[in-house]
């Protein structure tokens, strides 16, 4: 058994990481819709975001993984906002890259953060009728600790946020897939550790 001293604080640092973790708060259809609309994207996007995200609730606070499938395009495109265009972005890959840096350096403060990511995306074997038969340049899988978080880190992008995003990316096919069982699986691995440290 530990001593006293290293048993506190790593007792501390798994509470502080509960926290980073699991602090999450319900976010509601109408407040979800507020915190986005400033991103850049249109009424009827948003609009259609929203109510896919809410399909059956008015509200939530369960964690998500979000799969992304990504065709990035052969040249970036900002539009009318070449202002957000860093002078070494060359190619759609490089754009996409700047948006990453700038989304998920702040996605980690809200415990979000890629958990799976490759550039080895083969054609679908099958598929539905209105899913085209692209080659998608990548694949990944995102943590969002809610929807809450979601929101507040496309509120944070404030209108560059539709630019950036899309000034790398051809097309891109989202599905969230809310579940508890990552959650679940990294807290009883932490719990796991945390046994292990104060033996």
């Amino acid at each position: 058994m530990k001593d006293a001293r290293t048993c506190a604080f790593l007792v501390f640092a798994f509470a502080a990481f509960l926290h980073w973790f699991s602090g999450t708060q319900t976010v509601c259809r109408d407040e979800f819709q507020l915190l986005v609309s400033g991103s850049g994207w249109n009424p009827s996007e948003i609009q259609s975001i929203t109510n896919n995200f809410f399909r059956d609730d008015e509200c939530s606070a369960i964690s998500l993984l979000m799969i992304n499938f990504v065709k990035l395009r052969d040249v970036p495109f900002y539009g009318d906002r070449l202002d957000l265009k860093p002078s070494w972005v060359k190619t759609g890959k490089d754009a996409d890259e700047h948006y990453g840096t700038q989304f998920l350096s702040k996605l980690i403060f809200r415990a979000g953060f890629p958990i799976f990511f490759s550039e080895n995306v083969a054609l679908a074997v099958l598929s539905p009728a209105d899913f085209s038969a692209k080659q998608w340049d990548y694949f990944a899988v995102v943590r969002y600790r809610s929807l809450r978080d979601f929101a507040e880190n496309v509120h944070e992008m404030g209108d560059t946020m539709a630019v950036l995003k899309h000034s790398g990316v051809e097309e891109t096919y989202l599905v969230p897939v809310f579940s508890g069982h990552f959650d679940r699986a990294v807290l009883g691995f932490a719990t796991f550790l945390l046994f292990l440290g104060m033996r």
